[in-house]
């Protein structure tokens, strides 16, 4: 058989896993939305919202389905939403609709993005069991009382192996290459091991070094979170829409689509990239920011009566300095294990604040009134801000 259709029968493959998975988290979702309106006896047919879904999805179609294909295949989707919305389906909950894909997770690290993730995990009902473990006890306890995790996973303090099939390595970069490094043995074979850490190169070169062999390693980036960290702020919507990294040698396997499958049920947006392009993309676009707002406001506070300059701070200084509340111990292991494409980042920003303050000491010094360089600077910036906000209104 030619090698192109071959290549693109197995992009049709992965594409159809994918729909299936978006399909069943709809299913889900209808389910839920029946069991409310089961709670409040509203008719579970609503002519009006299916039009709309009718309407909107031609809308938003860019080809080749045309109009009559799109609606058959909408139409079909809607009374399947029906069943599952009837009478004798409607008690189901999402968990039981849901066809798990791991037997057993362990969420190693429980606190904002673990937590999410176990969340997300139990919501699209793809997992029997959920473990848990954590250096801090308390924070451990608190997941269990709260049911985002089912038990805890022992196996790390105990030296066993663990049995969990799927084990989410969720802390801080120096805390995931530590584990790594004690326990990388105690996982047994087939066992998919993924980070959830902010730097690429460092980890999955630490997985190579420490992970027994016929474990399968995938490293990973939820582009998600906050300046707020911990447990509490833990939610099951953390990954919805949002960008989350995947690092792999190999996409094909079973093992590594299930997983794309799972974060895609959460609804993030998975993109596979090598380790060296995600931490020099985000060297620029996430590291180097946070530098920028923590020294803006170290500036601003090393200034005297600091207190009294932030009485007249706006949005502006609002939206600049979110970041700078975040944790030190976090940024130092980030920066540290991707310091190289920072100071690159760094490089690049500093050349660009020398030309402006070269313009304005020359205006100071009355040579000339003219900032070329600088409304250059601006003209750039002006085009990538209005291409950025076209993107968010086009999702």
């Amino acid at each position: 058989m030619d090698k192109k259709i071959e290549k693109w029968r197995t992009e049709i493959d992965a594409i159809d896993d994918e729909l299936l998975t978006l399909l069943n988290r709809r299913a889900r979702l209808a389910a839920e939305i029946g069991l409310v309106k089961q709670r409040k006896h509203a008719p579970l047919c609503d002519p009006d919202r299916e039009r709309e879904v009718l309407a909107r999805a031609c809308e938003s179609s860019e080809g080749p389905l045309n109009e009559d294909g799109i609606k058959k295949i909408f139409k079909t989707i809607i009374e399947e939403s029906r069943r599952i919305q009837s009478i004798e389906n409607v008690a189901k909950t999402s968990s039981q609709i849901a066809k798990p894909k791991w037997n057993r997770v362990t969420i190693v690290g429980c606190g904002l993005i673990g937590g999410s993730f176990a969340l997300a995990l139990r919501e699209t009902g793809m997992c029997r069991r959920i473990a848990g473990w954590d250096t801090d006890a308390e924070v451990l306890q608190e997941a269990l009382r709260r049911g985002i995790i089912d038990e805890v996973d022992s196996s790390f303090v105990d030296g066993a192996v663990s049995q969990s099939d799927l084990i989410y390595l969720a802390m801080p970069v120096g805390g995931i290459l530590e584990f790594l490094r004690a326990r990388g043995q105690q996982m047994n074979a087939g066992t998919l091991v993924t980070d959830a850490g902010s730097t690429k190169v460092a980890i999955c070169r630490a997985a190579r070094e420490h992970l027994p062999d016929g474990v399968v390693f995938v490293g990973g980036h939820p582009i998600a979170g906050s300046q707020h960290s911990g447990l509490a702020h833990a939610a099951e919507t953390l990954f919805t829409d949002a960008p989350y990294v995947l690092v792999s040698n190999d996409e094909e396997s079973d093992r590594v689509r299930f997983f794309m499958n799972t974060l895609t049920a959460t609804g993030a947006r998975v993109r596979f990239m090598n380790a060296e392009d995600h931490d020099r993309v985000l060297a620029l676009v996430s590291h180097l920011p946070q530098i920028l707002s923590s020294t803006l406001a170290a500036v601003v506070n090393g200034e005297d009566g600091a207190g009294s300059l932030l009485d007249l701070a706006g949005s502006g200084w609002r939206d600049m300095t979110r970041l700078a509340g975040s944790s030190w111990a976090m940024w130092h292991d980030i920066l540290e294990t991707n310091n190289v494409q920072v100071t690159t980042a760094l490089d690049v920003f500093a050349q660009k604040l020398d030309i402006v303050r070269a313009e304005l000491r020359a205006c100071t010094e009355g040579k000339h009134s003219e900032m070329i360089a600088t409304e250059q600077i601006f003209t750039e910036a002006n085009s990538l801000a209005k291409a950025g906000r076209s993107d968010k209104k086009q999702s």
